[in-house]
This record gives structure tokens, sequence and C-alpha cells, in this order.
């Protein structure tokens, strides 16, 4: 085994590697959202960086970040307000 991994202790394999490059890109992804002027392209951004993370907490079995992640993604893309608007019609 190679110095790198005895010092931190962990083994990365194809599964992990791709769950914390989803993650990663996903925290890009929220801080790029904060520089958005227009909402559409700003939910899009929301929604992949949910699923980036819901993903993440998948393929590494963090069942409580797949769960807050998945509570709020309807919010994030605008359900509730759809359906408000639909009721209030």
């Amino acid at each position: 085994m190679p110095p790198d991994r005895e010092r931190f202790g962990m083994d990365l394999d194809t599964t992990h590697f791709a769950a914390y490059a989803a993650g990663i890109i996903a925290g890009l992804l929220v801080c790029v959202s904060f520089f958005m002027k227009t909402i559409i392209p700003l939910r899009i951004v929301a929604i992949a960086s949910n699923l980036g993370f819901i993903f993440f907490g998948i393929m590494l079995r963090q069942w409580p970040c797949c769960c807050c992640i998945a509570r709020y993604c309807p919010s994030t893309s605008g359900a509730p307000s759809r359906w408000c608007a639909l009721r209030a019609a």
C-alpha cells in the first residue's frame, strides 16, 4: 500500500471516488448558485446540486444526508409554489 494511503487510512475505489467527485461538484454548484441572477438557471443548478448530494449520500450510505437533501428537493424545484398557484386558480 502506498504511504499516502497508510497515512490517511483510506483506500479509494471507483465507487468512493465517484461519490466524492459528485459531492465536490454538488458543493461547487451550490457556490455557483449564489451568484445567479435569474430564477430558472438558479433552479436548474439547485436541482443538479441536490441530485449530486443525493448520489453522494446513497453511494457512501450517508442516510441522514440523503434524507435531508431529498426532503428539500421539491422546495428547490419550485413545486410548492406551483401547487399553491394551482390551488388559488
